[in-house]
């Protein structure tokens, strides 16, 4: 596995349809279009990294990073490659990143019925620190809000 990261949206444009067919590939419903993109890496200091196996992208991890706090606001593995530690990898790879810039903390949300990513969240330390009452639709569910010290 080797992984690459995305800083700015002059390197999303080099990756653009690859991002977008793999964002695609993970979540049918909640794809993000160029312009959201756009405003994320405006706007929110949007860093992406991608996981690849035999040079072909297969996850992706994407975080916030502004004033040494990290936000994961998406994190996707494609269905063919599920069960392979890759989400594990991204967050661990991430991770390493972040303390070289010296971050001290990530939070993330998620709905409190995708229980594979609870727990992977668990699996990589993350503790939950909130829980949000009713706040996804169709279906109604909790979101929670995890954190990770690092």
């Amino acid at each position: 596995m080797t992984f690459f990261q995305i800083f700015s949206i002059d390197d999303f444009y080099q990756f653009e349809e690859q991002i977008f067919q793999l964002d695609k590939a993970c979540f049918s419903d909640g794809v993000w279009d160029l312009d959201q993109w756009s405003k994320l890496f405006k706007h929110y200091h949007l860093n992406i990294l991608v996981a690849q196996h035999k040079e072909k992208p297969v996850g992706f991890i994407v975080f916030s990073n502004i004033d040494k706090e990290v936000e994961i606001l998406k994190i996707g593995v494609e269905k063919t490659s599920r069960n392979l530690s890759i989400g594990q990898q991204l967050i661990e790879k991430m991770i390493e990143l972040l303390k070289k810039k010296k971050t001290r903390v990530i939070f993330l949300e998620v709905r409190s019925d995708n229980q594979s990513a609870v727990k992977l969240y668990s699996k990589c330390f993350f503790e939950l620190v909130s829980r949000r009452k009713n706040y996804y639709r169709n279906p109604d569910c909790d979101a929670l809000i995890y954190r990770l010290e690092i």
